[in-house]
């Protein structure tokens, strides 16, 4: 099960679990939403799932997983670096998660200002790497929840906008 704080149009948090399959249901559906809503939900179930599930929770169910998984994953990782990716999770389990977002009202979609996109990767890993300072973002309200994600297509989903994942779901 997976942990998920859903966000209503009133700024209060409720923590709901989720089975796999209402996880999956919630992060991959466009009912009564659009892509980029979709694209925020995702990106909240899977930081939840990089804090709630433990890295020896996945190893000792990988053989399932991959299983399950076989028909959509594809690697040529050898299984001898399943320890090297655990040790990898557990630090990354203790960081912040930040995403740079190409998406509406920053960038569009249809016709894209390349040199923004590339302005805004350049900022994110450099942020990443400590060579330059989060910025500033003014507090949004609370606004519509759309598919179950806070703000629209016009103002932009907050999940999408943020250099702190986690805080915005």
């Amino acid at each position: 099960m997976v942990s998920a704080r859903t966000s209503p149009a009133t700024s209060s948090r409720a923590s709901a679990k989720l089975t796999g399959y209402q996880a999956l249901w919630f992060a991959r559906s466009r009912e009564g939403s659009d892509d980029y809503s979709r694209m925020a939900r995702q990106k909240c179930v899977m930081t939840a799932l990089l804090t709630q599930v433990s890295p020896k929770q996945a190893l000792t169910n990988f053989q399932e997983i991959a299983e399950a998984s076989s028909a959509m994953i594809k690697t040529d990782v050898p299984g001898g670096a399943l320890g090297d990716f655990a040790q990898l999770a557990m630090r990354a389990r203790d960081q912040k998660v930040s995403t740079v977002s190409l998406v509406p009202p920053q960038v569009n979609t249809a016709n894209p200002d390349l040199d923004k996109v590339h302005a805004m990767v350049k900022a994110a890993i450099d942020r990443a790497e400590g060579k330059a300072p989060a910025p500033t973002q003014a507090k949004k309200k609370p606004g519509k929840v759309t598919g179950g994600s806070i703000g629209s297509r016009n103002d932009g989903y907050v999940a999408n906008e943020t250099d702190d994942v986690a805080a915005a779901c």
